[in-house]
Formats: structure tokens, C-alpha cells, sequence
């Protein structure tokens, strides 16, 4: 994989889903933010603002399975503009609503935040349904 790509995913991910914009990527990296979206384009791993949401919605999902705080709460803080905005990101990435993913952590017996990590939480979640 593309070095810089690399570093731009490790600086996502280093941010915790705190709010990132692209061009704050892109200004931590030292590049031009067009340069950047289009070596995410061409290593084929989406889209830098696809990294960006898919970090917030890992920290929405660690919130979800591993506190009881509202999705009001969980939206606030993974920087969703509405707690309805953030079921329907979820739900289209992950194919559940947030009140399902938490029933399904609850079923299961918890959320292995190193495993989801390692295999995706897409892929996690299928395992478990």
C-alpha cells in the first residue's frame, strides 16, 4: 500500500474519531489535499472521507456496545450532526440500527475491540449475527 496513504489511516485512526476534515488530513501530512484523495483513489481503499467516517462510526460502535450512553450522547461525540443522521450512517455501512448492534453485543457476550480492528466491524458483526 501506498506509504502516505498508510500515514494518512494511522493519523485517522491515531485521532479516535475526533473530527477530522480532509484538508486537516491533508495539513498534517504536509500534502496537497487533491494529491492525497487521489492517491486514496488509486491505492483502492475508498475515499479519504470514507476513512475519516469509518473511524467515527468505529468509535460510535465502541461507545454503543461499551457504555450506556445515549445515541444522542454517542452522536454528540462522534461529531453526527443529528442521532437520526448517525442510525443511517450506521445502518447503511453495517447493516443494523445502533439499538440492534447494542442487543447484538449483549447477546454475544461483548465487543472485542482489538478483534473488530484486526477483522473489520462489518465482518465482526456478521460473525455474530
Amino acid at each position: 500500500m501506498d506509504k502516505l496513504v498508510e500515514k494518512a489511516l494511522a493519523f485517522i485512526e491515531n485521532a479516535d474519531g475526533n473530527v477530522l476534515t480532509v484538508p486537516e488530513v491533508a495539513d498534517a501530512l504536509k500534502v496537497n489535499r487533491r494529491a492525497l484523495e487521489r492517491r486514496f483513489k488509486a491505492a483502492e481503499c475508498g475515499t479519504l472521507l470514507d476513512a475519516i467516517t469509518e473511524a467515527r462510526l468505529r468509535k460510535a460502535a465502541r461507545m454503543l456496545a461499551l457504555s450506556d450512553k445515549t445515541i444522542y450522547d454517542i452522536a454528540e461525540e462522534c461529531s453526527f450532526s443529528t442521532p437520526s443522521y448517525l442510525v443511517s450512517v450506521f445502518r447503511r455501512r453495517f447493516g443494523v440500527t445502533t439499538r440492534e448492534f447494542r442487543q447484538i453485543c449483549r447477546d454475544c457476550g461483548g465487543y472485542d475491540d482489538e478483534e473488530v480492528k484486526r477483522v473489520g466491524l462489518k465482518q465482526w458483526l456478521t460473525s455474530r449475527k
